[in-house]
């Protein structure tokens, strides 16, 4: 999966360098800005792809609060 999106990237940034444009100032600003958005994306999809470990880790308090309020059910 990362390959295939990876081998996307590239030919995305491929695609866009031929695009033809009468200042090459707008041209480089064009590919830095698909350049950056790409690499925000990836840096995203890596944080968020273990969504129980890491610095935005998802606690388990929510989880325990629903199951003790099902257990609760269950009883009565």
């Amino acid at each position: 999966m990362w390959g295939a999106l990876v081998l996307s990237a590239l030919f995305l940034t491929l695609f866009s360098a031929f695009f033809k444009t009468k200042n090459i100032r707008i041209h480089a600003v064009m590919m830095a800005l698909e350049g950056g958005s790409l690499g925000v994306m990836f840096f995203l999809l890596v944080l968020f792809d273990n969504p129980f470990a890491g610095p935005s880790a998802i606690q388990p308090t929510s989880f325990q609060k629903t199951i003790d309020s099902i257990a609760i059910l269950q009883k009565h």
